[in-house]
């Protein structure tokens, strides 16, 4: 496992300080970039330290109705995979009136429910974090959601996280980013701004390759999950 650049909380702060030349400055401010810095990076980085899985069995009142993500997995942050059953070919996204659509013609059709080894083409999509599927799965159905973690800052009492022990120069880049922007006139700021941008690439794009190999998607959808 890589060695964390700064040990803890104050380490960080201390070495934020010292890049931005800001000494005489609060530590208030300095824990503030350092903050804004790990809300970026949850907001922004899709690395493979963030990846989890988790399996979902439907129950008899789940039947019919969206999965609410945030009470199924608390530590949700951004979708990843959605596998509707057991061998089942992967969902695929769609936009949220396209799904309202499909629930809506099925209703009209009445195609009834056909229980947890419907295998057909299958899609999903997410609006306020509930999780729409179709065609839905039937009671005791094992829906597998791979999504990536809503990552722990790093406090006084949180020594590491994800972004510390596996990202440590993003995090660096991402905390002189803000700092810079918020104090003075900093000559660095692009520099910052390139090795941020650069590393956050690097790391989202080696988890996509090892993932999925260099072979492009066949559609994506952003600003979903």
């Amino acid at each position: 496992m890589p060695t964390p650049l700064y040990a803890n909380h104050a380490e960080w702060i201390a070495g934020i300080k010292n890049w931005l030349e800001t000494d005489d400055q609060p530590d208030v401010d300095t824990e503030l970039f350092f903050y804004l810095a790990q809300l970026r990076l949850n907001r922004e980085l899709q690395s493979v330290p963030m990846e989890e899985s988790v399996d979902i069995t439907i129950t008899a009142g789940m039947v019919g109705l969206p999965i609410d993500l945030l009470a199924e997995i608390p530590d949700f942050n951004k979708i990843r995979l959605v596998i509707p059953y057991a061998y089942a070919k992967p969902s695929k996204v769609i936009a949220i009136n396209e799904m309202l659509d499909k629930i809506a013609d099925e209703f009209t059709e009445g195609v009834p429910y056909t229980g947890p080894d419907r295998r057909e083409i299958n899609y999903y999509c997410i609006d306020s974090r509930m999780l729409y599927l179709y065609p839905w799965p039937g009671e005791d159905a094992v829906v597998t959601i791979k999504y990536y973690v809503e990552v722990p800052f790093i406090t006084p009492t949180t020594d590491t996280n994800i972004f510390s022990i596996f990202h440590s120069d993003i995090l660096l880049s991402a905390s002189l980013l803000a700092g810079s922007q918020f104090i003075i006139e900093d000559e660095r700021v692009p520099m910052f701004e390139n090795s941020y941008a650069l590393g956050l690439d690097s790391s989202n794009n080696t988890g996509k390759h090892q993932n999925m190999g260099s072979t492009p998607l066949g559609r994506q959808i952003k600003g979903l999950s």
